[in-house]
């Protein structure tokens, strides 16, 4: 019975976890060819673990009418002894 109640839990504490994403933000895709892509701005986010870029570049990226991204650049910074990651990812839609 403890082996089930705890996988029970670990299986909660996951789904809890992960991000859910829209139908949108699940068809973003991450590109390095932007020849056939028409540019639409950058963003710039902080993120709370590494693992969530992609999750918060296609929020940001349906937000902005695009359904690709490049990333430009990301960093680790401490803010009140908190680490974020920093992202900058510049926002496309396929022609």
């Amino acid at each position: 019975m403890k082996k089930i109640f705890c996988l029970v839990f670990v299986l909660l504490l996951t789904a809890c976890a992960t991000p859910q994403m829209t139908p949108e933000q699940q068809s973003v895709t991450r590109t390095s060819d932007t020849n056939n892509c028409t540019f639409i701005k950058t963003a710039n986010f902080e993120v709370p673990d590494p693992s969530n870029k992609h999750y918060y570049a296609a929020i940001h990226t349906v937000d902005a009418g695009g359904d690709s991204y490049k990333p430009h650049s990301s960093g680790k910074d401490m803010a009140e002894g908190m680490k974020t990651w920093t992202t900058n990812i510049a926002i496309y839609k396929s022609k």
